[in-house]
């Protein structure tokens, strides 16, 4: 029995390239389902990090819109003078700046009363059609665009109108307002 050696290598070489073959091919094949259970997992954690993320946005306005609501309400809902309005509820929800602004604005109102042919003697709003719009949010900053319809008695004569402000809140506090007048 003679062997030709050219047969006997090829056919090894053969045998040997199809189990390396099928080896490296098992490798890669593996390999590329490792690569895709790591891309997965990244997806889920860069998911599941944007999506708390948009609720840590969404709970902060949900806060922020709470305290805006409670500002209005404090500040423009009384019976018989502006002198009602509990000043310590109002400090406790705005900055120093803001605070001051709204005490000067009410000494003014007080002290110009009894010169003023024109009284104002209540006023009311209606939690419920206070309208907020999330404004250019910064980092740490969030603006909102706020119209509050407002129904004023002055001198026994009721007035409707609208109040639009823009206001900004940063760490659950009013750190600015700002009165606007919109187009109509």
């Amino acid at each position: 029995m003679s062997f030709d050696k050219t047969k006997v290598s090829l056919f090894l070489a053969t045998i040997f390239l199809f189990f390396t073959t099928i080896l490296f091919g098992g490798l890669y094949f593996k390999e590329k389902r490792n690569v895709l259970a790591v891309e997965r997992k990244t997806n889920t954690s860069q998911i599941s990090k944007q999506s708390g993320e948009k609720q840590e946005i969404e709970d902060s306005q949900a806060t922020d819109e709470e305290i805006i609501k409670t500002f209005y309400k404090t500040l423009y809902n009384y019976q018989k003078s502006p002198q009602e309005v509990e000043l310590e509820t109002v400090n406790k929800m705005t900055n120093d700046t803001v605070f001051k602004d709204l005490q000067n604005e009410r000494t003014v109102n007080t002290a110009n009363t009894s010169r003023q042919q024109t009284i104002l003697q209540s006023s009311s709003l209606n939690e419920s059609d206070i309208q907020i719009l999330s404004y250019q949010s910064q980092e740490g900053v969030n603006q909102y665009l706020v119209t509050i319809p407002l129904i004023q008695t002055y001198n026994d004569t009721k007035t409707e109108g609208e109040l639009q402000q823009i206001i900004q809140v940063k760490n659950s506090q009013i750190i600015n307002q700002q009165a606007i007048q919109l187009p109509d």
